[in-house]
């Protein structure tokens, strides 16, 4: 079984401050450390189910995408790091059997959810995927369910794990790391709790994944973005399947997820 696992920085256990996500400080050359111990548990739980094959994508930051700790990662899994690589989700095809997403966070405007975002915090206020406000785990669910792989984990913050189960049902399996108090504040499971959840809740995934249902979202696609400044927008040629239909607002439509997402500035 082939196993793909995402991986974002401001849903990794202990994380909770801009200065962890960013390159540069103390706090980031910490939280580089934890993130690559809940992706290893991830993987650990991943190759606990019976995985064949393991493959992880760092996704976190729009530059460098080098935040795991490479002498530190485990054994069992290959990975994906540094840029330029394509778009995002760059190695995911249909013979996966399943993704996991290990340190989610919620959309952007959400309630005591530790750094909520949609995509950038610098350019973008809120993104609706035909007509429904979502955020960076419905985008990634529905890119990965359009090539007909399930998203089976969802690790991160309690918000980030009610907004997987809000899009992705009961076929998910959930580890919350850490209940979000505000946006730079929550309270956290201890590193050795939070790792075991993690690898728990990894390998019941894995075991999910035959029966789980890729999330799909009706074609043609429509992906709209609030940008935060008329700069923003000014700067975006427009054209076949780019429209501004606001001051700050671009749709980008498609015949499929990918291709909506590939328009994407």
């Amino acid at each position: 079984m082939k196993v793909f696992i995402l991986v974002d920085m401001e849903g990794i256990s202990g994380v909770c401050l801009e200065e962890h996500t960013s390159a540069g400080t103390p706090q980031y050359e910490q939280a580089r450390r934890w993130m690559t111990a809940d992706v290893n548990a991830a993987v650990q739980g991943a190759l606990d189910a019976g995985a064949s094959e393991v493959v992880v994508l760092d996704g976190h930051g729009a530059n460098s995408l080098y935040n795991l700790v490479y002498e530190e990662l485990h054994e069992g899994a290959e990975y994906i790091l540094g840029s330029p690589r394509g778009w995002y989700l760059t190695g995911l095809d249909s013979s996966f059997h399943c993704m996991l997403m290990v340190g989610m966070h919620a959309m952007a405007g959400t309630p005591r959810a530790v750094l909520e975002h949609t995509w950038s915090t610098a350019r973008w206020h809120r993104c609706r995927l035909n007509g429904r406000e979502t955020g960076e785990i419905g985008l990634m669910a529905a890119f990965a369910g359009s090539l007909g792989v399930p998203v089976t984990l969802v690790t991160g913050d309690q918000a980030a794990c009610d907004e997987a189960r809000q899009f992705l049902g009961d076929k998910v399996a959930l580890a919350c790391v850490k209940q979000g108090l505000g946006r730079y504040s929550a309270k956290m499971l201890p590193p050795r709790h939070a790792r075991a959840e993690i690898r728990a809740q990894a390998s019941q995934a894995v075991a999910l994944a035959d029966a789980a249902t890729p999330f799909k979202v009706e074609t043609p696609v429509s992906i709209e973005v609030d940008y935060i400044r008329n700069s923003h927008t000014d700067a975006i040629p427009t054209g076949p399947g780019v429209e501004l239909i606001g001051p700050r607002t671009i749709r980008y439509t498609a015949p499929t997820v990918p291709e909506a997402c590939y328009l994407i500035r």
